[in-house]
């Protein structure tokens, strides 16, 4: 661990020593050199320039519900992750979890189930996943050599395809410039409150290699982000009453502690990430552009935990702990100090098991594409062709779930572990093909095109647990019952041995999924003021399922305890008791239209109001069946064939939305006041939704019922004064149940459709200062507490008592700086204010044992950039 830790206090020299090679390039470019390069994706008048429509147009000349943000703004506001990003724009939610999986909610659409409701782009490259297995979650680039980003609100399907339900996010890259030198760099060092330090630093050139016709862009980039969660090892004892462990939850966080805590890794939940990018862009005629480009991206997780057991941690003091369950030896005897009725046997009771102390983690992304160009004065031909590979693997600790779903521990015991790795392979072939006019005013407006992707998808699951093969007793089995008396408990259960490594669960997920689809909007002025849009896309969805399962666990002819009907015996892996395994292949083929209808009207240059009805398609899929273990969860809930016998469905159908929109775009007091608003109304039927099981912990996907959203997103920007800018922002959306469905009842709130108010408020002051100007900046995040449901919700037949749900979340950045010319050097605080509130937390089923989450903790820093 020494050696760890001193190369990061390599890599935080290294990362200041860039800033100051930054402030030193400031210092001598001096300013009388030419300004920096003009921000390209600013038209006149500090409008955003967007293809949001797939062809450049003012973001205040688009009738379509989007925020965009500029590498600019980016910088500004000290965004680094995602998740900052989508702070700052209303009606956004973003919810993750350590095992990698996320879920985006637009408009409360969202899903932990089945394909994405949301579209991800990486220029014109779809990468988004579909979730399959336990931690697929879409990959997000780093922000860094962005042009902007762009978050297209409501359903995009006719120019995005059936990935796009809810809405869509573009991160959008500069194109290589085949005239002018272009270099921008940016170093920043941060130290997070009781935690560790976070820096940064990247650099990206580009122009000509032979004028006007063959350039270049290049970029590299390195981010450590630091972390602040301690891993701890000790004891666990559980407080007991009349000598038996209180588990019910009375006595709160207290009913678990950890005796003789030391800390094993400081900080430990850090994560780095190194991204590269390459393009080589080709003016083959007047008319043709080829541009190749490659992007790699690679994550490593030292520690991917984001929870931590309440007991252990002190906010208030900078501490945030979560304990580590290594592995015991399996000549370790049972001593139980948490049964006081049992004390040390002389047995051993643990099987071998190896894996990483930590939730350890990898990402690996790679997307080559080429982009063909063609235009003449009356069209434009565009073709994309792209292939996507990314490999992501995450381990998991079980050890306390797996304790109290099979043997009703309270806590784990010493040498107690297990351990769950997940993989996920995921390799896209798409090719886009569009035909649109060129000219951007003229009185009709048109495009089409075609899509075709080919997207296989494979996820695996291995759970590894060292204390249930040797335990005296399985679900009321032992030794000495059948079919196998002599054996073990563990044998006459499941009627399979532990596999290797003390597997007990392994599956396997594969997916392909191929989509042919064609599409076409036109844009109409039938007077000069008044533009009609109609456009739709017919797509043609096939995907084919895949699932094989393994493990001691996944026997569908498990005996549990069943005596041998064969007097001569039985033999383990024959006879009556073979093992039967889960093996199923499943298809779901579908064809849907999916139409956009608009008018929009433009009275003047600085005035645009207009209203959209638009549809969005999700496909449906398939699902292995979840463990014999889970028939009591199953059955309480209702999921029963015709004989009464607990049974998880095994498919799931499409779900649709129908989106009806009315918006606003306005400049007013000569471009000084801008205003950006819509209200709308989201009707969504069969709803893919993704359920936990209360006690088991497993989970599968049905559709439940139809939902309504309804909501409404503004967004403000004022300069009073050219040295000033102010912008407020806001969101609104309420999603709830139209029908009730098994598990949900008529107005309960949709799960994952994020916070109902989002508001996001900043302010820049600039003072000149001797041909300088120097700033103060300040931006102000608001997110309520999210609806309640499932586990937090009373109604909810998943309600658990003692758990609470997140509560409201406001953060406060403050930044200062100056800018030399070409250079910009700031002083920054996130998180200012320190807010460290719990994020919901949650009991485990009969355990004592509370767990939360907690924000980044105040970080402060120093942030140089240089641009030419």
């Amino acid at each position: 661990m020494v050696g760890e830790q001193s190369m990061c206090g390599n890599h935080a020299l290294l990362g200041t020593a860039s800033a100051l090679a930054i402030l030193a390039a400031a210092m001598c470019s001096g300013t009388a050199d030419a300004q920096a390069a003009p921000d390209e994706t600013v038209a006149p008048g500090n409008d955003i320039i967007v293809t949001a429509t797939r062809s450049a147009s003012s973001i205040s000349k688009v009738p379509v519900s989007i925020a965009a943000v500029t590498q600019e703004q980016i910088n500004r506001t000290g965004v680094r992750e995602f998740a900052d990003l989508i702070r700052l724009t209303p009606g956004v939610n973003l919810t993750s979890t350590s095992s990698g999986s996320n879920q985006i909610a637009i408009r409360g659409i969202s899903s932990a189930a089945g394909a994405s409701t949301t579209g991800v782009y990486i220029d014109d490259v779809p990468i988004q996943v579909r979730s399959l297995g336990y931690s697929a979650g879409t990959y997000f680039p780093v922000l860094f050599d962005l042009e902007r980003v762009e978050v297209l609100r409501g359903p995009q399907g006719t120019l995005f395809g059936s990935g796009s339900q809810g809405g869509t996010i573009r991160f959008i890259q500069p194109t290589p410039s085949f005239n002018d030198f272009q270099f921008r760099a940016r170093a920043e060092f941060g130290d997070i409150d009781g935690g560790g330090q976070s820096y940064e630093f990247g650099a990206a050139v580009g122009g000509p290699i032979v004028d006007d016709k063959i350039a270049f862009r290049a970029a590299g980039y390195f981010r450590r982000q630091g972390g602040f969660i301690d891993r701890i090892a000790g004891t666990p004892i559980v407080a007991t009453s009349g000598g038996q462990p209180v588990v019910d939850g009375s006595l709160g966080p207290d009913g678990l502690r950890l005796e003789g805590a030391r800390t094993v890794y400081e900080d430990s939940n850090w994560t780095e990430t190194i991204a590269g990018r390459f393009a080589l862009a080709f003016n083959v005629t007047e008319n043709l552009v080829v541009t190749g480009s490659f992007n790699v991206e690679d994550q490593t997780l030292h520690d991917a935990t984001n929870t931590v057991w309440v007991s252990a941690s002190r906010p208030g003091r900078g501490v945030y702990a979560a304990p580590v369950f290594a592995a015991g030896s399996t000549t370790q005897l049972l001593n139980d100090p948490n049964d006081p009725g049992n004390p040390a046997t002389g047995q051993p009771f643990l099987t071998g098991l190896e894996a990483p102390l930590y939730d350890k983690g990898s990402d690996r992304l790679y997307l080559p594409y080429v982009t063909v160009d063609w235009s003449n004065d009356a069209v434009q031909l565009i073709s994309t062709t792209a292939w996507l590979a990314r490999n992501h693997s995450q381990w998991v600790e079980a050890t306390s779930s797996y304790g109290y779903s099979f043997l009703g521990f309270a806590a784990p015991r010493v040498g107690d572990s297990a351990r769950d790795i997940l993989t996920d392979r995921q390799r896209n072939f798409t090719q886009e093909v569009r035909l649109q006019s060129a000219n951007p005013d003229a009185r009709l407006r048109w495009v089409v095109g075609g899509f075709y992707s080919n997207n296989r998808q494979r996820s695996y699951e291995e759970d590894y647990v060292n204390f249930l093969g040797r335990v005296p007793s399985l679900f009321g089995v032992t030794a000495a019952d059948g079919p196998y008396p002599g054996t073990s408990a563990f044998l006459n259960a499941f009627g399979v041995p532990l596999g290797p490594n003390s597997l007990v669960y392994s599956a396997e997920f594969s997916s392909r999924e191929r989509q042919l689809a064609a599409f076409g909007q036109v844009d109409f002025k039938i007077v000069p003021q008044v533009t009609l849009t109609v456009g739709g896309r017919y797509a043609s969805n096939k995907v084919r399922f895949d699932t094989v399962q393994g493990g001691p666990l996944n026997n569908l002819n498990a005996p549990y305890g069943t005596p041998c009907p064969d007097a001569a015996g039985c033999t383990p892996g024959q006879g009556a008791f073979a093992p039967v395994f889960p093996i199923e292949r499943q298809f779901n083929n579908e064809k849907v239209f999916t139409p956009k209808f608009g008018i929009s009207w433009e009275p003047d240059d600085r005035n645009l109001i207009y209203a959209t009805a638009s549809k969005g398609f999700r496909p449906g899929g398939a699902q292995v069946r979840v463990p014999p273990v889970c028939g009591g969860d199953l059955t309480s809930l209702g999921y029963v064939d015709a004989n009464g016998n607990p049974a998880s469905p095994t498919s799931y159908e499409s779900d649709t939305v129908w989106n009806y929109e009315v918006g606003s775009k306005n400049r007013m007091l000569g471009g000084k006041l801008r205003f950006d608003g819509s209200i709308y109304l989201i009707k969504w039927d069969k709803i893919q939704t993704q359920l936990q099981l209360p006690t088991c912990g497993y989970l599968f996907v049905d559709n439940l019922g139809s939902a309504k959203s309804r909501g409404f997103d503004a967004a403000v920007t004022y300069s009073p004064i050219p040295q000033l800018d102010l912008s407020a922002s806001v969101g609104y959306n309420r999603t709830t149940f139209s029908e009730e469905s098994l598990v949900f009842q008529k107005g309960d709130f949709v799960p994952n459709a994020g916070s109902p108010w989002t508001i996001y408020l900043s302010g820049e002051y600039r003072i000149p200062m001797r041909g300088n100007e120097g700033y103060l900046r300040s931006d102000f995040t608001y997110t309520s507490a999210p609806r309640r449901t499932g586990r937090v919700d009373p109604d909810s037949p998943l309600f658990q008592p003692f758990d609470t749900p997140r509560p409201s979340v406001s953060l406060v950045n403050l930044r200062a700086g100056m800018r030399f010319d070409r250079v910009d050097v700031s002083v920054f605080v996130n998180n200012a204010l320190n807010y460290n509130r719990a994020q919901g937390v949650e009991k485990y089923v009969n355990s004592p044992l509370y767990t939360t989450s907690y924000l980044r903790p105040r970080t402060v820093g120093v942030t140089a950039s240089y641009r030419r």
